[in-house]
């Protein structure tokens, strides 16, 4: 019985540490996020959610349009590395209404992902 447990927890450390070590080996390529602008004048006033996820960083936004202006956007959930400071993104949206700007230094993946998420909200607000 303790030789099947010791297995049993054995093989369990075994295959966490392979996970470990295939997510530590995954490249991750900011630049392969390219956020594109969605024409405001055919976006509808409302409220959108939308999520984009690009290993490790997930986001999750609510947009609000009104007028063919944002108006305010949330973080609903920003699952990051190390980008909490990414955030700061969201009030060069609401300044330039675009999403074709300039990264947070050091959370450029997070920026990235973020701008894709609202981009993608805008998109579904236009279909």
């Amino acid at each position: 019985m303790r030789k099947s447990k010791a297995s049993i927890l054995g093989m369990i450390l075994m295959i966490q540490f392979i996970l470990l070590f295939t997510a530590s080996c995954v490249k991750v390529d900011p630049d392969s996020i390219i956020p594109q602008n969605v024409n405001l004048q055919a976006v509808k006033d409302g409220k959108y959610k939308a999520t984009y996820q690009h290993f490790p960083v997930k986001v999750k936004v609510e947009v609000i349009v009104k007028g063919n202006t944002i108006k305010n956007i949330k973080i609903l959930k920003h699952r990051e590395g190390q980008g909490e400071k990414a955030e700061k993104i969201i009030d060069q949206v609401l300044q330039k209404q675009s999403v074709e700007i300039d990264v947070i230094t050091g959370a450029t993946l997070s920026s990235k992902c973020i701008l894709k998420a609202v981009e993608l909200a805008l998109q579904d607000a236009k279909d």
